[in-house]
């Protein structure tokens, strides 16, 4: 997110939604991939979370179908794998309440692990933010 030419401007956001509306389209909001939401530097965590919530915010009039996440496991973290857990499931929680996103509307894209590594607090997480 520290690119600001790929966030769309208020201008784009308008026609993109004139797209959607003239083409009975929906789309899906890709989360940047530089945010770490399991970062173990809590205000580089803390960060990720305020660009989300941002980012969100400003995609909320596209009314996307979903909203795409990138829960990165660097070398570091795999060392640790509860601690990086634990943190994930705090950063997911704070955005959603932060941003009263329905669970439903976020995915997880996982490119460099096993799913079940946080299989279990997705389920948990869809089934309270409904």
């Amino acid at each position: 997110m520290n690119d600001k030419r790929s966030i769309p401007s208020k201008r784009d956001l308008e026609e993109l939604r004139r797209i959607a509306k003239d083409c009975n389209l929906t789309y899906t909001a890709h989360m940047p991939l530089d945010i770490n939401l399991g970062s173990g530097v809590e205000n580089k965590r803390k960060s990720s979370i305020d660009k989300v919530v941002s980012l969100m915010n400003h995609l909320y009039t596209l009314k996307p179908y979903s909203y795409i996440f990138h829960l990165n496991l660097t070398k570091v973290a795999e060392k640790n794998i509860k601690r990086w857990r634990d943190r994930v499931n705090d950063s997911l929680r704070g955005v959603l309440r932060k941003t009263e996103c329905s669970s439903k509307k976020i995915s997880i894209e996982n490119l460099d692990y096993h799913f079940r590594y946080i299989e279990d607090i997705v389920v948990k997480i869809i089934s309270q933010y409904v």
